[in-house]
């Protein structure tokens, strides 16, 4: 399931048309209409989540689901549980997301679909890491296909973040210079966000900042040449945030602002692009405050300080009266692998 910018007039005619095919006398009309409400709920689901509309998401994906189920589209199944699992990552509930990832593995077709079978084995992967059972995470790790050319950086991003989580961060660095260098390889230049991001942080968590900045330019570079809005919100932030520690403040306020800018135009509240970037907007908004205000901009500083507020609320995952129900399956501890 591919293609997640969906603009919202599209989204709505998608909607009303394919309900009225719905009740069509012709029973593949209605097969079609229900294979493109499939897919309308998964796109629109991720859209909700950049959003920061988690029970909006939560809907969409479960619809997604429940089409797929009906038409026995195990392709689209397995994508949709994928999808849940990520969300529920994206909010802080790893043993949720265990859940979806163990109910989507057996699904996949290791012959005819080898790559999805080591995208999930990475996401649980990084899940058991979020509750530190890293000799799970390395199981998944060590059944991963790192044959395959468009799935190894994968890999190595994955191998990479349980070495961070293990704190272990000059041979995750490794992993993703490898990582970086594998993608060469490939004419798809868009992976190369899920390799600079997480290297532009882990290098700003070390206290090297140029470095840092390197790595969070060439994200921008790629993110922007690719269209992908919310990786570029990302890798912009983590920019301004490595001018911000090197003591360029002008630089870093207007690669800050005009992340924030975006990100508001998209209405990314609170989220960027990737599972942990959760509070990037946050910290950008904070940033700029504390630059307004060392710079006795009160004006501008009052208002940054407003936006922050607003969108440090968004990170709260439990929506007033409304808790994430999770599977059936999945209201005890996960299931071991």
């Amino acid at each position: 399931m591919d293609g997640l910018q969906q603009s919202p007039s599209l989204s709505g005619t998608l909607d009303t048309l394919t309900r009225l095919f719905l009740t069509h006398e012709g029973e593949e009309v209605r097969r079609f209409a229900r294979t493109v409400r499939a897919q309308y709920h998964y796109n629109s689901g991720y859209q909700a989540k950049f959003k920061r509309d988690i029970p909006g998401a939560l809907g969409h994906f479960e619809k997604s689901c429940s089409l797929s189920k009906d038409l026995g589209n195990l392709v689209h199944l397995v994508g949709s549980y994928e999808a849940l699992g990520s969300l529920y990552r994206s909010v802080g509930e790893p043993q949720l997301a265990l859940a979806y990832y163990q109910e989507a593995l057996p699904l996949v077709d290791p012959v005819g679909d080898p790559p999805r079978e080591t995208t999930l084995r990475i996401a649980m992967a990084s899940a058991y890491c979020d509750i530190r059972r890293y000799d799970l995470a390395e199981d998944q790790l060590a059944l991963c296909d790192t044959s395959m050319p468009e799935v190894h950086p994968n890999v190595l991003e994955g191998m990479a973040y349980l070495l961070e989580a293990k704190g272990q961060r000059a041979h995750a660095l490794k992993k993703l210079d490898r990582a970086a260098q594998v993608m060469a390889l490939d004419p798809e230049p868009w992976g190369y966000i899920g390799v600079y991001s997480p290297m532009a942080r882990m290098k700003m968590a070390g206290g090297d900042h140029a470095g840092a900045l390197e790595a969070a330019s060439a994200c921008r570079e790629v993110a922007a040449g690719t269209g992908d809005e919310a990786g570029w919100c990302t890798c912009s932030i983590l920019a301004g945030e490595a001018e911000l520690a090197l003591g360029n403040s002008t630089r870093a306020e207007t690669l800050l602002r005009s992340a924030l800018d975006t990100a508001r135009f998209h209405g990314y509240l609170g989220l960027a692009r990737e599972t942990g970037d959760e509070g990037s907007m946050v910290q950008a908004a904070a940033l700029l405050r504390d630059i307004y205000m060392r710079q006795n901009r009160l004006k501008e500083a009052v208002e940054m300080t407003t936006y922050w507020s607003e969108l440090k609320d968004t990170l709260n995952p439990w929506t007033v009266g409304w808790k994430y129900p999770g599977p059936t399956w999945a209201q005890g501890a996960h299931r071991q692998p």
